[in-house]
């Protein structure tokens, strides 16, 4: 058995795959995209708006706003984001503050109309909490929706469907979400049981994990966690292709939020996730990830990776980073892969806390990823109350 502790994904740029038919012209508005022209819209504010010229602000929170979102914590990868883009602009005694929402509604923009759309938008707001200045971007990706919305399902597997097919699956895995349990607890999107989820929960840091049977709440799949409790994250692939996965918990990037690898240039390695093999010879590919990535190099410590454990709200790893939000989102989306000499096929279709240093043995592969997300499963781990 191939696990994925051994393996991360070294990028080498993105294998580019249309998703849009020639008839389909909507214009593919991307979280990060939007993100980007976010800040650069509060940037042009602060050096031409008198109302907040040569000013600097203070970063506040970015919140969920609606039902349809009101599981989510996407908040805290927003609020990193902002951080590091507008870094030269913000600080913390500033008078001035960013801050922002995200909502699940029908866009407004022309490519939009009709479709239900993440909507992000910003306020940089005076020192009574006041407007002053608000900014909106539509996102209409259906697998950023999936992604930021924590939500199981995927996009129509035939890479000619039409944009509205694709709105219309995210819209489903919105207003009716669903999940399929396999074998030994594993969480699968319908129709993608290819690749699957589980989580495991262990007593302390280093001991062995027994599988957590995935509970419907809603239509979403949560597993009993504790306070104290730890835990690991298995991933599947029943596929015939490799496939690199992402990796969130509690919107913080498993592989990078805590890594400290950097190039032969000094600069920080961004790994885009964690290879698992494809299924052969009747085997699943699979793989386990048994905590936040410190560094793929041995350490006198051994601590290269650190436990995930569930802390009290206020003491886990996004609130260690000054971020807030909801927590308890375990979100996976599957990637294809395949060597750089070859080609891919182009389908298209609690709060966790930084816990004790473990010792783990990585090696780095270089591969080709596919842009489409094949699928996404989400598994949350604070069980709503009654």
């Amino acid at each position: 058995m191939t696990t994925l502790r051994m393996l991360l994904a070294l990028g080498c740029g993105l294998a580019l795959t249309a998703n849009l038919s020639a008839a389909d012209v909507t214009v593919k508005m991307t979280l990060n995209g939007q993100i980007a022209a976010l800040a650069q819209d509060v940037q042009q504010a602060l050096k031409t708006d008198p109302r907040v010229m040569n000013q600097t602000l203070a970063l506040g929170a970015f919140a969920p706003q609606g039902r349809r979102v009101k599981d989510s914590n996407y908040g805290q990868r927003l609020e990193r984001e902002f951080r590091r883009l507008l870094s030269a602009s913000l600080r913390d005694e500033s008078k001035l503050t960013l801050a922002g929402s995200y909502h699940f509604v029908e866009g407004e923009s022309a490519d939009n109309r009709g479709a239900d759309v993440l909507v992000l938008t910003v306020q940089i707001q005076n020192d009574r909490g006041k407007e002053i200045i608000p900014f909106t971007r539509e996102v209409n990706d259906t697998d950023d929706i999936l992604g930021a919305l924590g939500r199981t399902g995927a996009a129509p597997a035939d890479p000619k469907a039409t944009f509205k097919e694709r709105n219309d699956a995210a819209k489903q895995a919105v207003e009716k979400p669903t999940f399929l349990t396999l074998d030994g607890g594993r969480v699968a999107a319908v129709g993608r049981q290819q690749w699957s989820v589980r989580v495991l929960k262990k007593t302390n840091a280093d001991g062995p994990g027994q599988p957590v049977m995935p509970q419907n709440v809603g239509g979403l799949a949560y597993v009993p966690l504790s306070v104290r409790d730890y835990y690991e994250i298995e991933l599947f692939n029943d596929d015939a292709s490799d496939a690199v996965a992402t990796v969130t918990v509690d919107g913080l990037d498993v592989a990078n939020t805590f890594s400290v690898d950097k190039n032969s240039q000094g600069q920080a390695i961004v790994w885009p996730g964690y290879l698992v093999h494809r299924a052969e010879n009747g085997k699943t590919g699979r793989g386990l990830i048994r905590g936040w990535l410190h560094t793929i190099a041995p350490t006198s410590t051994k601590d290269n990776v650190f436990a995930f454990l569930v802390t009290e709200h206020g003491q886990g790893a996004a609130s260690a980073l000054k971020q807030r939000g909801g927590i308890g989102v375990i979100t996976v989306q599957f990637r294809e892969a395949c060597p750089r000499d070859q080609k891919l096929s182009g389908r298209s279709f609690g709060e966790t806390a930084k816990g004790e240093g473990l010792e783990e043995k990585y090696s780095v592969k270089p591969v080709l990823i596919g842009e489409n997300v094949l699928s996404t499963v989400s598994i949350r781990y604070n069980v709503p109350q009654p």
